[in-house]
């Protein structure tokens, strides 16, 4: 059962959901159980009374250790493989056809752009580094 129930808690972490809602959902979906491997599926209090058994730090430790036992160990750490993407995440706005100008994107999260592909456009720039 401890292992349903940490695969819940790291689902919860992952989509940054409540416990209880990921115990709902895996209720409701038969292949989210599947691809979860998880045959019971454990209930809300007890996702949250093993919980309260860690505290932060230790509940940390525990789910590095748990993770590091299940990966492959690297032979050697002096080389790295890095993989970066970086990619432009375009908002529309522009759905009236009014013009935006830049007073209005100072207070905005947001602002003006350039991509090779897309050309001028008001979003977001991803950059996604994976080890």
């Amino acid at each position: 059962m401890a292992g349903s129930v940490i695969r819940t808690i790291l689902i919860s972490m992952f989509f940054s959901v409540d416990c209880a809602y990921v115990v709902g959902e895996l209720q409701k979906r038969r292949s989210l159980r599947k691809l979860a491997h998880i045959t019971d599926v454990p209930q809300g209090d007890d996702v949250y009374r093993f919980l309260s058994r860690f505290d932060e730090d230790q509940f940390v430790s525990f789910v590095n250790g748990v993770l590091n036992s299940l990966c492959i160990t690297r032979k050697s750490r002096r080389s790295r493989t890095i993989l970066i993407d970086s990619s432009a995440i375009t908002l529309v706005l522009n759905w009236f056809k009014r013009t935006i100008t830049k007073p209005q994107l100072a207070t905005r999260d947001f602002d003006w752009g350039f991509s090779k592909t897309q050309g001028y456009s008001i979003g977001y720039k991803l950059t996604l580094a994976i080890e």
